[in-house]
């Protein structure tokens, strides 16, 4: 008699360990899916019901957690990788903008250097044109006054 309530006893606590069992195991699902759920014995033990010395006797539930913590570590370190070289290609982008912003600033002066040479070659081809033009009608002048003078002097 006293083995047959040995044995239920032995029953009844097997299927309270394995429930338990896949309860933790539930919980440590949980913790891995959501970065929100610290991995900690404290929400392990409010996600699972258990209590934390239960857990800590159990030591596998404990060793997950550490595994989860380390795991996450290594996807932080990955993340702050991925950035660093997103900020780095953003820093070489940003450095060629400068260079190319450099580049037409330069262009810009140059330019405006040839313009400005150019007004100063234009101004002086204007006035030279005006000086000829003005020659030209002087001269028209003198040609009338000398045709006149030679039908004057034809005349007589």
């Amino acid at each position: 008699m006293k083995n047959n309530k040995n044995n239920h006893f032995d029953a009844v606590n097997q299927e309270r360990h394995d429930k338990n069992t896949v309860e933790i195991q539930k919980a440590l699902q949980r913790i891995r899916d959501d970065y929100t759920l610290k991995p900690t014995v404290k929400v392990l033990s409010d996600l699972s019901g258990m209590h934390r010395n239960s857990l800590r006797n159990r030591k596998w539930p404990i060793e997950e957690l550490d595994r989860i913590k380390i795991e996450r570590n290594k996807n932080i370190v990955s993340d702050v990788a991925k950035e660093k070289s997103k900020v780095t290609s953003l820093e070489d982008i940003l450095d060629n903008a400068k260079n190319e912003l450099i580049y037409w600033f330069n262009m810009a002066k140059d330019l405006e250097k040839q313009n400005a040479q150019l007004l100063i070659k234009l101004d002086r081809i204007s006035s030279s044109r005006d000086y000829y033009e003005n020659a030209y009608k002087e001269e028209i002048n003198n040609v009338k006054d000398l045709k006149e003078q030679i039908k004057l002097l034809a005349e007589k």
